[in-house]
């Protein structure tokens, strides 16, 4: 429970991070284009004349709230799906297990690229990531179902199930108690793959729409940064991505514990 507390607590700070922003994140500012950071702009300006510092504090939340929405979303499908692989018959479960070892197979990023690209405009926080969660919830359904599976052989389920336990029963008193781990581990590594995919779809311009703060359009815009010294643009977002897949990670990996 402490565990999940400093998760809440982290994300809640993050999501506070815009009120904190001096700037309005989208404000154009012309007569201040391209500044170094300074003591009025902590992380200098852009192309635009916007404050960076504000950007990346916008950026952050809207960031992790993709990777929050797509994490949960695909949490809930492999949870779904593993359950009903469990408790399938047998040629229902061989069916389900050969989809999934099909989807598995696919080419997930490539997929994800073509979806994107037929939306011209960019899409939204929580289309993206709906779209992210389509794809990344086969890997953890897969170690959902052979966790449960290896739980549902001990002894005590199947003297629940004597005494008339309900599937249901068995899955969310039984099963998901002792898989807790499991569940936390793979929703970290999960949100860290969805920020790290929404920032690599936005550097290409198939992300987020064009002017949302995200850490990957702010990567994007500075693309041109590279060739003209203004190099604020273009380790800020970097490190920023650096460091937030890094925490969920080891988030992830100190609950295995």
């Amino acid at each position: 429970m402490v565990k999940f507390a400093l998760v809440l607590g982290g994300f809640f700070l993050i999501f506070c991070l815009p009120l904190f922003a001096p700037f309005a994140p989208n404000e154009v500012h012309l007569e201040a284009l391209k500044l170094p950071p300074s003591a009025m702009h902590w992380l200098g300006t852009d192309f635009l004349g916007r404050d960076e510092f504000s950007r990346l504090l916008v950026g952050l939340r809207n960031s992790v709230f993709v990777g929050l929405v797509s994490g949960l979303l695909a949490l809930a499908i492999s949870l779904a799906f593993a359950f009903g692989v469990l408790f399938a018959p047998k040629w229902g479960r061989s069916s389900l297990l050969g989809f999934l070892d099909g989807f598995l197979a696919l080419p997930n990023l490539l997929l994800i690229l073509l979806f994107s690209a037929f939306s011209q405009r960019g899409l939204g926080l929580l289309g993206l990531g709906g779209l992210l969660s389509l794809f990344l919830w086969p890997q953890m359904a897969k170690v959902f179902a052979d966790r449960f599976r290896e739980i549902a052989t001990r002894e005590f389920v199947a003297n629940e199930r004597a005494l008339g336990a309900s599937n249901l029963e068995i899955a969310f008193y039984e099963i998901l108690p002792l898989a807790k781990n499991s569940v936390f581990v793979l929703l970290a590594n999960t949100c860290a793959h969805a920020i790290s995919a929404e920032a690599l779809l936005s550097f290409f311009g198939l992300g987020l729409k064009v002017g949302e703060a995200s850490l990957g359009n702010m990567l994007n815009e500075a693309t041109q940064a590279i060739f003209t010294g203004v190099w604020w643009l273009v380790l800020i977002p970097g490190v920023a991505v650096f460091v937030v897949v890094f925490a969920l990670a080891w988030a992830g990996e100190r609950s295995r514990a």
